[in-house]
């Protein structure tokens, strides 16, 4: 190989590392990046190149960052071509995964932005926390009485012991034979209920330690979800086709169970938060999103109540539809879904009411979701 070609080789190397460096690491807004040499022959990359240099571009982050697959408003609308308003607002919405589960989201405006509830980025600090807490405690309390009462079964253990060595030294002092006897009779039957105690306690011990096993792991588990949560910034998102994308938690609402997660570098489909939709008693209205694992599902119902702070629905409503949209029958969004109401003491799964935040308690917790969106 000459030294040209040594000289070329080492400039293709150089050029691919450029190149994977910064596909790996550079955001879309980052400028152009260019390749000069010095006067020793080594090649530099940088942004900037210094004057005096000869230099050319290697890579425009810019364009990379631009085509097809950017633009999801497209790519979904050209894939599943919905033909009715509620098909039409299935695009806007994601399923949300986060340490415990998932929930779900939707885009609001078309750079990105994804309202969703707070217990759905936060689900132990919203609440979630207290109730596992609560049951760990519960098991740790089972624990400590199961604890009692080995120690109970072994406390008489020890005393059928005392009682088996008495008959045994009585057995070898005595000098009738007939006392001998039913000594010994004595001693057996003792004998056998001790071997039966014996193993009944030690089954016992050992599904015991099992249960301490299993509670600690859950304390550990918990405490470790603790640490990772309040530290999650990123959270997968699950888009209608199942694409899979990463955004990134914008801010908590301050007041209300509502957060705020971005995406970088799309142009998304999206249900508009402006509109202010007149919600009288008895509308229609359908809910989106992604129940008990069911992603892209859609349940409907009417209006039976309005308050200022909450819409409540008969629309179902099951673990995992919140933070998705609650839309009309023309995809006007009307509220974000966040719980169900049942009766005290009845599962989740039981009859009740679907709860939603009106829209307009969004848009003052997040007054960016009203701005234009800046160019991507």
């Amino acid at each position: 190989m000459t030294e040209d070609q040594r000289q070329l080789l080492r400039q293709t190397r150089l050029t691919a590392l450029a190149l994977l460096v910064c596909a790996a690491w550079c955001p879309p807004a980052l400028p152009d990046i260019y390749r000069y040499q010095d006067a020793n022959g080594d090649w530099h990359f940088t942004d900037t190149p210094p004057p005096g240099y000869s230099s050319d571009r290697v890579l425009d982050i810019a364009e990379e960052s631009k085509g097809p697959t950017t633009d999801l408003a497209a790519r979904l609308q050209a894939k599943f071509k919905p033909a009715t308003p509620i098909e039409q607002a299935t695009l806007a919405v994601v399923t949300v995964k986060n340490s415990t589960g998932e929930g779900s989201g939707f885009f609001c405006t078309s750079d990105g932005h994804i309202l969703t509830n707070r217990h759905v980025v936060r689900p132990l600090e919203y609440g979630q926390l207290a109730e596992m807490q609560a049951a760990i405690a519960k098991q740790e309390q089972e624990v400590s009485s199961l604890e009692a009462s080995l120690a109970q079964g072994q406390a008489k253990l020890q005393q059928m012991e005392h009682e088996l060595a008495s008959l045994s030294a009585m057995m070898s002092q005595s000098g009738h034979r007939s006392a001998q006897d039913g000594t010994r009779e004595a001693y057996e039957r003792l004998s056998e209920s001790y071997q039966a105690g014996k193993n009944r306690v030690a089954e016992f011990e050992r599904k015991l330690n099992f249960m301490k096993r299993h509670v600690r792991q859950a304390r550990d588990d918990l405490d470790w979800k603790q640490t990772v949560e309040a530290v999650q910034k990123a959270f997968d998102v699950v888009l209608k086709d199942g694409t899979e994308i990463s955004a990134f938690l914008q801010e908590t609402g301050p007041d209300q169970d509502l957060a705020l997660l971005e995406v970088d570098g799309y142009r998304t489909p999206f249900l508009a938060t402006s509109a202010d939709v007149p919600l009288p008693q008895g509308l229609r209205v359908f809910v989106i999103g992604s129940p008990l694992g069911m992603q892209d599902s859609v349940t409907s119902g009417v209006v039976t109540q309005v308050t200022p702070e909450s819409i409540f629905t008969d629309a179902q409503m099951l673990p995992g539809n919140s933070g998705g949209p609650v839309i009309t029958d023309k995809g006007e969004l009307v509220g974000i879904s966040v719980a169900k109401s049942v009766a005290t003491g009845d599962a989740v799964s039981a009859e009740g009411f679907g709860k939603a935040i009106p829209v307009a308690a969004a848009r003052r917790a997040f007054p960016v979701i009203t701005r234009r969106p800046k160019a991507k």
